[in-house]
């Protein structure tokens, strides 16, 4: 056990006007303004006894590729001695921010843009390397209910209303940094929204940085299959107004919780990194693949021809761009027979960070984080990379958008129902070897 060293930085990420936003199909417009500013905000931790570092950031974006993480991490890295595994690059998932992933038809990226950004954050990671200053650190949960409703199943469907919180103080006292953990999709702004927003997310950490902390980090939790309440009742429609609530529910519950906290500044840090080969469907045939693209060009030429509304085209358009790259990988002979998936635990004491690259259902969040052998365990979404929905097998048999549509926007393999057990028992067999690496064999 050695004594924490901890750094903080915020870096400003707000696009350019004119970017494409990304996260709905049904947008088709341009962004025309910037309503809030987006940051990439970063926490570096060392155990000082062993020298073992960590960085966890967190961008107000929709998400980001795995080739983008790379590049992230391999440069900070080599700026900071820190290895890649022990680095954590996650997003909000903003669905006002810009296209930052290639995903059909949900925004252009901007390439200038995207490098600029990818900089920023190693930059923040650097900075927050330099930073670093005797630290304690401790954890603890709130709650905030009436926020979300599932999705895929409704007033039936579980929900995640814990919100996780991280304190991070100097050794003065000052809060230097809280970490965030809360499960909603930040989709209050709909599809007619154009301006650039962190959505809740934003808000929620500018009420923190305002009543309490230097900088906050927010992390979204096992939210595949969480929409915000607004969304039930009218989707698309939430507002400004309703961001700020949301927000400000959420900030508030932090401060409350965090304001009880104690920190140690004693520290075990360890962390570990596993590709999970999730099971996908078989490819289609040549010639069941050239008889989709047929079958989806027809249908987008019907529906230009009755003068449909655009929402439908754009959506029609994606089919016939996901049924070409299908086409194209059973002529090419690559088409993929596994989904590997990049799991990163990162443990402090008792505290355990799980980053999955994607949209994981809450479900699935739920039973990790109680069968965690640690007493804190935040589940970060779109954690290392964003390759599309993880359902549970439940929802295959009731089918839906995330099982059977989301996988056109993303890719071309559709996953078999068994990958929720594989993926679950996956990461609670590295949370059971973290947490004995942390514990047992020291």
């Amino acid at each position: 056990m050695g004594n924490l060293k901890a750094g903080v930085s915020k870096v400003d990420i707000t696009p350019p006007l004119g970017v494409d936003l990304s996260g709905y199909v049904l947008r088709d417009k341009p962004s025309e303004g910037v309503h809030d500013n987006l940051y990439a905000r970063a926490l570096v931790l060392e155990d000082r006894g062993v020298g073992e570092k960590a960085v966890l950031v967190s961008a107000d974006l929709l998400g980001l590729s795995r080739e983008s993480v790379e590049r992230i991490r391999r440069e900070a890295s080599e700026k900071t001695g820190i290895k890649p595994q022990n680095m954590i690059i996650a997003c909000t998932h903003t669905h006002s921010g810009p296209a930052t992933v290639n995903l059909r038809m949900l925004g252009e990226i901007n390439r200038r843009y995207l490098e600029a950004a990818e900089q920023k954050i190693i930059d923040s990671i650097v900075q927050a390397s330099k930073d670093m200053e005797d630290a304690k650190i401790s954890a603890g949960r709130g709650f905030v209910k009436g926020v979300g409703y599932n999705r895929d199943r409704r007033a039936e469907g579980p929900l995640d209303e814990e919100l996780g919180v991280i304190r991070i103080d100097n050794s003065e006292g000052e809060v230097q940094c809280l970490v965030l953990n809360y499960a909603c999709h930040p989709v209050i702004l709909g599809p007619r929204n154009l301006l650039v927003s962190a959505d809740y997310p934003g808000v929620a950490t500018r009420t923190v940085e305002e009543r309490l902390a230097k900088c906050c980090i927010f992390t979204t939790g096992a939210a595949g299959d969480i929409d915000p309440l607004i969304n039930w009742k009218a989707w698309g429609k939430g507002t400004f107004k309703d961001v700020e609530e949301v927000g400000r529910m959420i900030g508030d519950e932090a401060v409350r919780v965090a304001e009880g906290l104690r920190g140690v500044s004693e520290v075990r840090i360890g962390s570990l990194q596993k590709v999970l080969e999730l099971p996908v469907e078989p490819p289609p045939t040549i010639e069941e693949a050239r008889r989709e693209v047929e079958s989806a060009k027809e249908k987008l030429k019907a529906l230009k021809l009755e003068g449909s509304e655009p929402g439908r085209i754009r959506i029609a358009e994606a089919m016939v761009q996901w049924a070409e790259d299908v086409l194209r990988h059973v002529e090419e002979g690559r088409f993929p027979r596994v989904n590997p998936v990049e799991i990163t635990l990162i443990g402090i004491n008792e505290i355990l960070l799980v980053a999955v690259p994607g949209e994981l259902f809450v479900e699935i969040g739920l039973k990790i984080k109680r069968r965690s052998p640690f007493r804190h365990t935040y589940v970060i979404s779109y954690g290392n990379g964003l390759v599309g929905y993880f359902p549970t097998a439940e929802s295959f048999k009731r089918g839906g958008y995330a099982p059977k549509e989301a996988p056109k926007y993303f890719g071309v393999t559709f996953l078999k129902p068994e990958a929720e057990h594989i993926l679950e028992e996956g990461i609670l067999t590295l949370t059971k070897e973290l947490y004995d690496e942390l514990w047992k064999r020291r």
